[in-house]
């Protein structure tokens, strides 16, 4: 493939509320079941469950900052 070039657009941005499931099969792609389980307890405490919580904003944004290619999450910090 010498001489192609592929061009990719990648999105970073907050990740949003809709986004939560795509967000969390990331971590069963990458880490398989175990990681994905404790990864989908501490998201859902430390977001929803958490009496002192902030991170979600007005906009109903995360405080996770989500990379994208063609709409699927492929990588994320926060």
């Amino acid at each position: 493939m010498h001489g192609m070039s592929t061009v990719l657009e990648v999105i970073v941005d907050r990740l949003r509320l809709d986004q939560k499931e795509h967000f969390l099969n990331l971590f069963q792609e990458c880490y398989g079941d175990h990681i994905a389980k404790q990864t989908r307890r501490r998201f859902e405490w430390q977001y929803f469950m958490n009496p002192y919580r902030s991170d979600i904003e007005r906009d109903e944004r995360l405080n996770i900052y989500v990379a994208s290619i063609d709409g699927k999450i492929v990588g994320c910090m926060g």
